[in-house]
Protein backbone atom coordinates (compact mmCIF):
# COMPACT_ATOMS: atom_id res chain seq x y z
CA UNK A 1 0.00 0.00 0.00
CA UNK A 2 1.35 3.34 -1.03
CA UNK A 3 1.65 5.90 1.95
CA UNK A 4 -0.76 8.36 1.15
CA UNK A 5 -3.41 5.74 1.03
CA UNK A 6 -2.30 3.61 4.45
CA UNK A 7 -3.36 7.10 5.95
CA UNK A 8 -6.25 7.80 3.71
CA UNK A 9 -8.98 6.25 6.32
CA UNK A 10 -7.94 6.47 10.46
CA UNK A 11 -9.52 3.50 10.83
CA UNK A 12 -8.50 -0.25 9.66
CA UNK A 13 -8.73 -3.36 10.60
CA UNK A 14 -6.39 -4.82 12.81
CA UNK A 15 -5.09 -7.73 10.04
CA UNK A 16 -3.98 -5.08 7.87
CA UNK A 17 -1.94 -3.27 10.12
CA UNK A 18 2.12 -3.70 9.06
CA UNK A 19 5.32 -3.37 11.03
CA UNK A 20 6.12 0.28 11.42
CA UNK A 21 2.70 1.41 11.87
CA UNK A 22 1.60 4.01 14.46
CA UNK A 23 -2.11 3.20 16.34
CA UNK A 24 -3.96 4.59 18.77
CA UNK A 25 -4.31 2.79 22.03
CA UNK A 26 -5.65 3.84 25.27
CA UNK A 27 -4.53 7.59 24.47
CA UNK A 28 -0.82 6.54 23.19
CA UNK A 29 1.32 5.95 19.97
CA UNK A 30 2.27 2.69 19.95
CA UNK A 31 4.32 0.84 17.44
CA UNK A 32 3.54 -1.88 15.82
CA UNK A 33 6.62 -4.81 15.68
CA UNK A 34 5.04 -7.67 14.25
CA UNK A 35 1.38 -8.90 13.08
CA UNK A 36 1.27 -13.06 13.43
CA UNK A 37 -1.82 -15.29 12.53
CA UNK A 38 -2.86 -17.75 15.26
CA UNK A 39 -2.59 -21.40 14.22
CA UNK A 40 -5.17 -23.04 14.03
CA UNK A 41 -4.07 -25.85 16.60
CA UNK A 42 -3.86 -22.48 19.21
CA UNK A 43 -7.03 -21.30 18.92
CA UNK A 44 -9.12 -21.36 21.66
CA UNK A 45 -11.97 -23.90 22.70
CA UNK A 46 -15.16 -21.38 21.88
CA UNK A 47 -13.50 -19.72 19.25
CA UNK A 48 -14.99 -21.23 15.70
CA UNK A 49 -14.87 -20.34 12.59
CA UNK A 50 -18.09 -19.17 10.69
CA UNK A 51 -19.78 -17.46 13.74
CA UNK A 52 -19.88 -14.46 12.61
CA UNK A 53 -20.47 -14.74 8.76
CA UNK A 54 -18.59 -13.81 5.94
CA UNK A 55 -16.98 -10.82 6.72
CA UNK A 56 -15.05 -12.39 10.01
CA UNK A 57 -11.02 -12.52 9.99
CA UNK A 58 -8.80 -15.41 11.74
CA UNK A 59 -7.40 -14.80 15.15
CA UNK A 60 -4.31 -13.14 14.90
CA UNK A 61 -1.50 -12.02 17.45
CA UNK A 62 0.01 -8.53 17.28
CA UNK A 63 3.23 -7.69 18.72
CA UNK A 64 3.37 -3.75 20.47
CA UNK A 65 6.25 -1.58 21.26
CA UNK A 66 5.03 0.53 24.28
CA UNK A 67 8.50 1.89 24.75
CA UNK A 68 8.91 -0.45 27.64
CA UNK A 69 11.89 -2.92 27.31
CA UNK A 70 9.16 -6.25 25.97
CA UNK A 71 6.05 -4.58 24.92
CA UNK A 72 3.08 -6.38 24.76
CA UNK A 73 1.27 -9.24 22.90
CA UNK A 74 -2.32 -8.02 21.56
CA UNK A 75 -4.32 -11.07 20.39
CA UNK A 76 -7.34 -10.92 18.33
CA UNK A 77 -10.05 -13.57 18.34
CA UNK A 78 -12.63 -14.38 16.02
CA UNK A 79 -14.90 -11.56 15.21
CA UNK A 80 -16.78 -9.87 12.23
CA UNK A 81 -14.58 -7.09 10.82
CA UNK A 82 -16.33 -4.21 11.97
CA UNK A 83 -15.51 -4.88 15.37
CA UNK A 84 -11.68 -5.39 14.84
CA UNK A 85 -10.93 -1.83 14.08
CA UNK A 86 -7.85 0.58 15.41
CA UNK A 87 -7.02 4.43 14.58
CA UNK A 88 -4.00 3.95 12.06
CA UNK A 89 -1.46 7.07 12.67
CA UNK A 90 0.16 9.34 10.46
CA UNK A 91 4.18 9.58 11.86
CA UNK A 92 4.00 13.02 12.65
CA UNK A 93 1.10 12.88 14.85
CA UNK A 94 -0.39 15.67 17.59
CA UNK A 95 0.62 14.80 21.07
CA UNK A 96 0.05 16.94 24.16
CA UNK A 97 3.07 18.53 25.52
CA UNK A 98 2.11 18.17 28.67
CA UNK A 99 1.14 14.80 29.40
CA UNK A 100 2.36 13.42 26.01
CA UNK A 101 -0.64 11.50 25.17
CA UNK A 102 -2.79 12.18 22.19
CA UNK A 103 -4.23 15.53 21.42
CA UNK A 104 -6.85 15.92 22.30
CA UNK A 105 -5.81 14.80 25.66
CA UNK A 106 -8.23 13.69 28.56
CA UNK A 107 -7.29 17.20 30.23
CA UNK A 108 -8.06 18.91 26.60
CA UNK A 109 -11.50 17.56 26.44
CA UNK A 110 -12.36 18.60 30.26
CA UNK A 111 -10.91 22.13 29.52
CA UNK A 112 -13.53 22.00 26.67
CA UNK A 113 -16.64 20.94 28.07
CA UNK A 114 -16.21 23.55 30.97
CA UNK A 115 -15.73 26.16 28.63
CA UNK A 116 -18.92 25.04 26.63
CA UNK A 117 -20.61 24.75 29.97
CA UNK A 118 -19.58 28.21 30.56
CA UNK A 119 -20.87 29.39 27.48
CA UNK A 120 -24.20 27.95 28.03
CA UNK A 121 -24.52 28.87 31.64
CA UNK A 122 -23.96 32.71 29.77
CA UNK A 123 -27.73 32.64 28.06
CA UNK A 124 -29.33 31.44 31.18
CA UNK A 125 -32.48 33.76 32.36
CA UNK A 126 -31.39 35.34 35.36
CA UNK A 127 -34.85 34.95 37.13
CA UNK A 128 -35.75 31.40 36.27
CA UNK A 129 -32.10 29.49 35.22
CA UNK A 130 -33.85 28.10 32.03
CA UNK A 131 -32.39 28.29 28.48
CA UNK A 132 -34.66 27.68 26.55
CA UNK A 133 -37.50 30.61 24.35
CA UNK A 134 -36.58 33.79 22.97
CA UNK A 135 -34.41 36.05 25.54
CA UNK A 136 -33.42 39.64 26.00
CA UNK A 137 -29.80 40.98 26.78
CA UNK A 138 -29.24 43.69 28.83
CA UNK A 139 -25.55 44.97 28.10
CA UNK A 140 -23.01 46.07 30.33
CA UNK A 141 -21.78 44.69 33.30
CA UNK A 142 -23.69 42.41 35.42
CA UNK A 143 -25.14 43.75 38.74
CA UNK A 144 -25.65 40.32 39.98
CA UNK A 145 -22.89 38.20 39.00
CA UNK A 146 -19.34 39.86 39.47
CA UNK A 147 -17.54 39.73 36.33
CA UNK A 148 -19.38 38.50 33.89
CA UNK A 149 -21.18 40.60 30.92
CA UNK A 150 -24.38 41.14 30.23
CA UNK A 151 -27.62 39.25 31.60
CA UNK A 152 -30.74 37.43 29.98
CA UNK A 153 -34.01 37.55 30.58
CA UNK A 154 -36.90 35.37 29.17
CA UNK A 155 -39.13 37.99 26.42
CA UNK A 156 -42.47 38.87 27.44
CA UNK A 157 -44.53 36.08 26.88
CA UNK A 158 -47.66 34.34 28.58
CA UNK A 159 -45.49 31.33 30.32
CA UNK A 160 -42.42 33.67 31.17
CA UNK A 161 -44.52 37.05 32.73
CA UNK A 162 -42.05 36.71 35.98
CA UNK A 163 -39.24 36.13 33.91
CA UNK A 164 -40.08 39.45 32.15
CA UNK A 165 -41.00 40.90 35.07
CA UNK A 166 -37.64 40.82 36.68
CA UNK A 167 -35.77 41.83 33.18
CA UNK A 168 -37.93 45.19 33.64
CA UNK A 169 -36.61 45.59 37.20
CA UNK A 170 -33.37 44.58 36.19
CA UNK A 171 -33.72 47.35 33.61
CA UNK A 172 -34.80 49.98 36.32
CA UNK A 173 -31.77 49.05 38.48
CA UNK A 174 -29.14 48.86 35.57
CA UNK A 175 -30.34 52.79 34.85
CA UNK A 176 -30.26 54.10 38.57
CA UNK A 177 -26.29 52.11 38.32
CA UNK A 178 -25.49 54.04 35.13
CA UNK A 179 -27.09 57.31 36.76
CA UNK A 180 -25.13 57.20 39.98
CA UNK A 181 -22.04 56.20 37.80
CA UNK A 182 -22.59 58.98 35.72
CA UNK A 183 -22.98 61.60 38.59
CA UNK A 184 -20.15 60.56 40.15
CA UNK A 185 -18.28 60.88 37.22
CA UNK A 186 -19.26 64.22 36.63
CA UNK A 187 -18.57 65.44 40.08
CA UNK A 188 -15.07 63.58 39.83
CA UNK A 189 -14.78 66.08 36.83
CA UNK A 190 -15.61 69.17 38.59
CA UNK A 191 -13.51 69.55 41.87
Amino acid sequence: MSGQQRYSAPNCDVADLEPGDLIAWEGRAIRVVNVYPVEPVDWHADEKPGEHGTDERPPCRIHLDDGSRKGFHLRIGFRPRRQRTVERLKPHHQACADCGLLWPCPDELIDRQVRQAARDLERLCQHCGKGDGGMDMFGGPNLDVPGQMGAWFHSRTKRRAKCADAGERYRQRQHEAWALEATEQAEGGAR
